[in-house]
């Protein structure tokens, strides 16, 4: 074993790039992410449309008995006549409007 010093050129331990990242690589790899992207939401979309076929298909029959039921009506018409307080004054025990 020697205990040598070894003296070394700092330029030479420091490197650095030579040569600039070319802008061409950098769109080829957004237009390939781009592709891969459009592919999957493609293949996805139709996996959905796969599986939505499936599950129709799968359904049982309706039963003829249910096939008659009336759909439920929500009714917002003449609820508030029967939802009115009974003691609330009338047009006719308003003196004011009647002068106007």
């Amino acid at each position: 074993m020697t205990n040598e010093i070894k003296h070394e050129n700092p330029a030479e331990k420091e490197s650095f790039e030579h040569q600039d990242l070319q802008a061409s690589g950098v769109l080829y790899f957004l237009l390939s992410l781009g592709v891969a992207t459009l592919l999957a939401a493609l293949f996805l979309v139709g996996v959905y449309k796969f599986l939505g076929k499936r599950e129709k298909a799968n359904q049982p029959a309706v039963s003829p008995l249910l096939a008659d039921v009336p759909q439920p009506v929500l009714k917002t018409k003449g609820t508030m006549k029967s939802t009115r307080r009974r003691h609330s004054p009338t047009r006719a025990s308003r003196p004011m409007n009647e002068i106007s």
